[in-house]
């Protein structure tokens, strides 16, 4: 579809990350196939994460979604918010604050969800880049996103060193997992 110039939609007309739960061969065959692929690979080669990369047209900023409603006690609640995390002290423009957790009405057929409640992965994640950057700093410049995401790319890449990245001392007030926010947001991918 984005070689007509859709960015949601996929050929057949339809939001293609609306059609996880069940993917038609024919008409969703990329989601089918991945879908499949990635099942196999949680059941042969112990697959840990699942990564959704989107742009998000609303909200501003680096930040994820993640499925992480899980009571007090239980040791998903925490192991789900590890990686927002990291990347919040790896990347100064992720902002773990502006994750959430819950998921929204609406995006049960989406591939993270989908991954996380059918596949049984609990470490499925959206990550958001703003279509419009990323907030500024207070020197008041802004830096561009594409920046953000080769730190990111460059950390996952060379096991958690992007190279230029702050001491886990520097991540000031990232240094905390994040709370679970009651906010609802219906805008996720």
């Amino acid at each position: 579809g984005v070689i007509c110039g859709n960015y949601r939609c996929g050929l057949c007309g339809v939001d293609l990350n609306r059609q996880w739960r069940r993917p038609s061969k024919a008409l969703h065959s990329t989601v089918y196939g991945l879908k499949r692929v990635i099942a196999r690979a949680k059941r042969k080669s112990g697959l840990c994460m699942y990564i959704d990369l989107h742009g998000h047209s609303r909200k501003h900023g680096l930040f994820s979604y993640a499925c992480g409603q899980y009571a007090a006690d239980d040791y998903r609640r925490f192991t789900v918010r590890m990686y927002p995390k990291l990347l919040g002290m790896l990347t100064p423009e992720f902002e773990p604050a502006n994750c959430r957790w819950r998921v929204g009405k609406g995006k049960r057929g989406t591939g993270r969800v989908v991954v996380a409640k059918d596949l049984g992965l609990t470490e499925t994640y959206t990550i958001e880049a703003s279509f419009f950057g990323i907030p500024v700093n207070p020197e008041g410049t802004a830096k561009e996103i594409t920046a953000c995401t080769t730190s990111i790319a460059g950390a996952a890449n060379n096991g958690g060193n992007a190279g230029d990245v702050p001491a886990a001392s520097d991540a000031g007030s990232k240094d905390a997992v994040p709370a679970e926010s009651g906010k609802e947001d219906d805008g996720d991918g």
